[in-house]
């Protein structure tokens, strides 16, 4: 009796696999098969290099940076129940999950102690695919990243039973894990509960890229952080996709201070406030765009700027300690347009005072004396763009009648710096923070803090 189409195509897909894996990846490594099936098991020893019944035993037999490759049978399922039942500990090994859709290959984290982990400990290793479920409450982690350039992408990350802390970090010493890639890959935990996110960056790192990600949960410290551990990353880059946190009040991107360098670019962002999308410390951040996740209906989104917002400018921030007077506040150099200068009371002001900013090299005014007596935590005070006019002091989140909106300055001249201070009747006590917005007018034209 003739086999049946779908016995065929197995075997023609077992014959053509390995040339075709060799000849994508640009490898002369071994090729390396993974089944549970006992059925297929000799036959596919004929079409292999060697085949294994387990991820951990295929890793085992690699040979460090010979391009070795591992492919996971689409049926192939595992539980995971201690730290490192899988340990990719061979540089340069790349594990590929076959299948689609939900039928790929499928890794369970479910333990006794909350350990269960796939941990990675060689250099240069790639993971491509696959469906990892938690079953395990406060599981620590799925992946434990500790090497170098470790690559993953396109796999589906989702609580099971439980709910987890994390999928994802690399938070065991700094510099272990320079250039991790973590690449169009899902992120589901939509569950109230023990998530703190799904990926943590918890030690400093070079060159890390989270790139076309699809995070979506409800994380208590934001779908993807960078806590006080990690808070001097290098070259970090979130980049493309969509990050939704559902937890009230949380961030969906939450970079710990302000030594972090890098970017976040061109991604969407859900939270429930605009105020609190994101703490993207001093990342550089471009066309990043948050809609709310309690307005489903007609929600129109809206272009977070941090350091950037199209139609103002380039924002610098700088916080006036008002204890001493004539406090240079921002340096300009070129010609610029001060498209927006608002200042908010972060620590109450003590008594009576007045206060304006000025150019300094000019003494030119950029509004009059204002009177800030005992102005509480919340007030702002914000300029209305003539020089004459005492700016309008309001309380945050007030309903605002008088005279605001977009001030509009131009200071500086071309070769020179100026600097805009500020300039009170006496030295008091309280802070006053100021956000400027500029656009240059020259090349080369900038404001920095003072």
């Amino acid at each position: 009796m003739g086999k049946f189409s779908g016995e065929i195509a197995d075997e023609v897909r077992d014959v053509v696999v390995k040339e075709i894996v060799r000849d994508r990846l640009g490898t002369f490594g071994k090729v390396f098969y993974v089944t549970e099936s006992a059925e297929r098991l000799n036959d596919l020893k004929a079409k292999f290099d060697d085949v294994f019944t387990t991820v951990d035993g295929a890793v085992s037999a690699a040979t460090a940076n010979r391009g070795d490759v591992i492919l996971v049978d689409r049926e192939y399922t595992e539980t995971l129940d201690s730290a490192g039942d899988i340990t990719l500990d061979i540089a340069g090994v790349t594990v590929i999950c076959l299948g689609s859709g939900d039928n790929v290959p499928t890794f369970t984290f479910d333990g006794a102690d909350a350990t269960p982990s796939i941990v990675v400990s060689a250099k240069n290793v790639t993971w491509i695919g696959g469906k990892f479920v938690n079953d395990e409450a406060s599981l620590a982690h799925m992946f434990d990243v500790k090497a170098d350039d470790f690559h993953i992408k396109n796999a589906f990350f989702t609580e099971g039973s439980a709910t987890g802390l994390f999928f994802i970090v690399a938070d065991t010493a700094d510099g272990d894990s320079d250039r991790l890639k973590v690449e169009n890959c899902r992120f589901y935990a939509p569950t109230a509960g023990n998530m703190d996110a799904a990926i943590q960056l918890g030690k400093d790192h070079v060159g890390v890229r989270l790139l076309d990600n699809d995070i979506y949960g409800d994380f208590d410290h934001g779908g993807i952080e960078v806590p006080a551990g990690g808070n001097a990353c290098l070259d970090l880059v979130i980049r493309g996709g969509r990050i939704v946190n559902l937890l009230s009040g949380a961030e969906a991107i939450d970079i710990n201070g302000t030594t972090c360098t890098g970017e976040i670019a061109d991604v969407r962002l859900g939270t429930d406030a605009i105020a609190t999308a994101i703490n993207n410390g001093s990342l550089r951040t471009y066309n990043v765009s948050w809609a709310s996740t309690d307005d489903q209906v007609g929600a129109s989104p809206v272009l977070l700027g941090g350091n950037y917002i199209p139609g103002l400018g380039f924002r610098v921030t700088k916080s006036h300690n008002v204890a001493t007077d004539n406090v240079d506040l921002f340096t300009v150099t070129g010609r610029v347009a001060i498209t927006a200068l608002v200042g908010e009371v972060t620590t109450v002001i003590g008594g009576a005072a007045t206060y304006l900013i000025r150019v300094k090299t000019a003494n030119t005014n950029l509004f009059a004396a204002t009177t800030i007596d005992s102005a509480a935590v919340d007030t702002l005070i914000v300029p209305t763009g003539d020089a004459g006019d005492a700016a309008s002091v309001v309380v945050k989140n007030a309903d605002f009648n008088g005279k605001g909106g977009a001030p509009l300055f131009v200071v500086g001249s071309l070769g020179d710096a100026s600097t805009l201070e500020s300039d009170m009747d006496a030295a008091d006590t309280g802070v006053i923070r100021w956000d400027l917005y500029y656009l240059p007018l020259d090349v080369g034209a900038s404001v920095v803090a003072a």
